[in-house]
């Protein structure tokens, strides 16, 4: 119960102030004496006690639980630094940063085979203090360290050192407390050694925020180079919002438009001590998009790819609407419901302190006839949903009698406009699905369910090298899965798709996974915007220029209005309208605004994963491929998602298909 409390503490110093961690904290602070008392209890009554008192007194046992928990609070604190040093200083991803943590792993392994064979022979006292002053070489060379050093020449012995005396500590550490314990109950000792290390590594979870390496000369991005000094990026009138935007009751009231990943990642990281938020929007849940595929082909549960917005943090006001327009003179929204069940729009005026714009963006159907009314696009929860039951009928249509295999590979043909990752990865999750559960619900015919990808481009997954896009293509053409570059569509009609190339090719779906294109609020509104796809140009602090503003350094800006997401791009560093952008950009935001930051936005590529079918994937960022790729796209599904319970469900759903199949029958 303390560990829980410090670890939900480590996450702001505004969660002590939670009633329910206030509670939480007190029962476990009582809990501490009265187990001490009990104890007491039973050992006077000749009963057996989990932790006799009488071993705290034995200067051995004492000791080295004091020192086991500061050692793993030491040993985990560093390993957070390290992290924190490779992913955000150096910009590696995930994977690889797990792979710099092996020699640290290696070592320990090695070591503690050494010391159990030697133990015997030399002084328990003097191996722990020599390794544990060789173990305190590696924060010291990793606070000399630079980040365009080479990895090999300090971090590698640095990682080799970090975590020693916590190896050495548990082979020693063990014996001294088990011999500390009486014969008849000395199997405690393993539960009082994990206990100790449990404390320790919850005191390490509290820390001070990582250092911002933006706030340094050298880090600042290279795009927003005006000539001028690092200083110069500071606006002397961002100084003046804060007290501008400040409420009577002393909150600052803020404003998103959009509950995507930039509106939802930043209403639930605000202080909401500081911030009174609101949102509005006709979506009340985040939409997990890289989920929705999987969930489409059955990988599990609908409402596990989306996290509704209320309810989520306090201080937290949703309003159902659809924002059409903005008049930011006067500082005053202008808004529509989007009930389902309104014969009549009702009209409102919301008025705004702070305003973040994040609506995101819609499919871009580039004005081809058909799509909007026969395609099935994949955006939203319901559409995923749509897109099931789409499928399922398609699979019961072909199974009626009477019909000729060409009609039933006719009904049974799925083509996906769109080579991006959306695209691939619907295409991978179908062929698995035609290739394992759907055989044993639909046999004879789900073998003769066909998938084609159409995209204009001269190659699908643009995004990637030339290696990966090839390799890809390649492994989907192994799987008889169609690939079509430089078509193009000229219309769509129902089961029916035309190209220019190929003419008319029936079908029975059609999946539009294609590029996105702005909502219509952006074409309204008074801000300065960038060509192409039309979205609202920033500056380097994310606040929303005005029309005729030069982009320069003293670009004239919308106080307290700034721009997140797919609908908003920073001048002059164009980023992709992806998910992990849009989250980026909230975080710096959330933490500009909580700590009154100056330092300007800066983009940190992880890595891009895409799934191609068969436990198979490419990872841009090392040129991955193969089943360390599935796994690492495995892993970014669980990271997706915010909540640890739906993370839970989702694992938990993963071994139950593993071992009974999925339950496709239910829809």
């Amino acid at each position: 119960m303390l560990s829980y409390v410090l670890a939900v503490v480590s996450e702001g110093s505004s969660k002590i102030k939670d009633g329910k961690n206030i509670a939480l904290l007190c029962i476990a602070g009582a809990l501490i004496p009265t187990f001490v008392f009990w104890m007491d209890v039973r050992v006077k009554k000749d009963k057996p006690a989990l932790i006799p008192n009488a071993l705290w007194r034995n200067t051995a046992f004492s000791t080295v639980c004091m020192m086991v928990f500061l050692t793993w609070a030491v040993v985990m604190t560093v390993e957070y630094y390290f992290s924190l040093f490779f992913q955000e200083i150096q910009d590696l991803s995930a994977l690889q940063t797990s792979i710099r943590f092996l020699p640290n792993v290696v070592a320990g392994i090695i070591l503690t085979i050494i010391i159990g064979m030697v133990l015997h022979k030399y002084s328990a006292y003097w191996i722990v203090v020599s390794v544990s002053l060789f173990s305190a070489i590696s924060p010291m060379l990793l606070a000399i360290t630079k980040p365009e050093w080479s990895y090999w020449y300090t971090l590698f012995w640095a990682m080799l050192l970090s975590a020693l005396a916590a190896d050495v500590l548990f082979v020693v550490s063990n014996l001294v407390i088990t011999n500390a314990f009486p014969g008849s109950t000395q199997a405690l000792a393993g539960a009082v050694f994990n206990t100790v290390t449990q404390f320790g590594t919850a005191v390490a979870m509290i820390k001070p925020p990582p250092p911002r390496d933006s706030a340094s000369p050298e880090a600042m991005p290279q795009q927003f180079d005006s000539g001028g000094s690092p200083n110069d990026y500071i606006d002397k009138d961002y100084l003046e919002d804060d007290d501008e935007m400040a409420s009577t009751d002393g909150k600052q009231r803020i404003t998103i438009i959009g509950t995507g990943w930039a509106g939802y990642t930043l209403a639930t990281s605000l202080d909401e001590t500081k911030f009174a938020v609101t949102i509005i929007s006709p979506q009340p849940s985040l939409v997990y998009t890289p989920l929705l595929a999987s969930a489409a082909t059955a990988k599990f549960a609908f409402y596990l790819a989306e996290e509704p917005i209320r309810g989520k943090k306090k201080g937290i006001r949703y309003v159902k609407a659809t924002v059409e327009d903005i008049d930011f003179d006067s500082r005053m929204l202008r808004c529509k419901t989007a009930f389902d069940w309104c014969k009549q729009d009702d009209w409102f005026d919301e008025p705004f302190e702070r305003l973040v714009i994040a609506p995101g963006c819609v499919p871009n159907l580039f004005g081809t006839p058909g799509v909007e009314r026969w395609a099935q696009f994949i955006k939203t929860v319901d559409d995923a949903r749509q897109l099931r039951r789409r499928l399922f009928e398609q699979l019961e249509k072909a199974s009626m009698p009477g019909l000729t295999e060409q009609q039933v590979r006719d009904k049974l043909r799925v083509i996906i406009v769109g080579g991006g990752p959306t695209g691939v990865e619907i295409c991978a999750e179908m062929w698995d699905l035609a290739h394992s559960d759907l055989q044993k619900l639909y046999p004879g015919v789900a073998d003769k369910l066909s998938i084609a990808i159409h995209d204009v481009a001269p190659h699908i997954l643009s995004a990637y090298d030339q290696k990966l896009y090839e390799y890809a293509r390649e492994r989907l053409v192994e799987r008889n899965i169609e690939v079509r570059t430089n078509s193009h569509i000229e219309r769509v009609e129902q089961f029916e798709l035309y190209t220019k190339e190929d003419g008319r090719l029936p079908c029975g779906l059609l999946i539009w996974a294609t590029g996105n294109k702005n909502v219509p609020l952006i074409d309204k509104l008074q801000a300065k915007k960038a060509k192409g796809l039309v979205r609202l140009l920033t500056d380097n602090r994310l606040r929303v220029y005005k029309p005729n503003a030069d982009g320069g350094d003293g670009g004239d800006v919308w106080k307290g209005v700034y721009g997140l997401g797919d609908a908003c791009d920073v001048e002059g560093a164009p980023l992709p309208t992806t998910a992990e952008v849009a989250v980026q950009k909230a975080r710096y935001l959330a933490s500009v605004l909580n700590s009154d930051s100056k330092t300007p936005y800066k983009f940190r590529p992880k890595g891009l994963v895409t799934y191609i079918g068969s436990h198979d994937g490419i990872i841009q960022d090392g040129e991955w491929t193969g089943k360390m790729a599935w796994l690492s796209w495995r892993q970014g599904s669980l990271t997706w998602t915010r909540s640890l319970r739906a993370r839970s469900m989702i694992f938990l759903t993963w071994g139950v298909n593993w071992l009974f199949g999925s339950e496709l029958a239910r829809l």
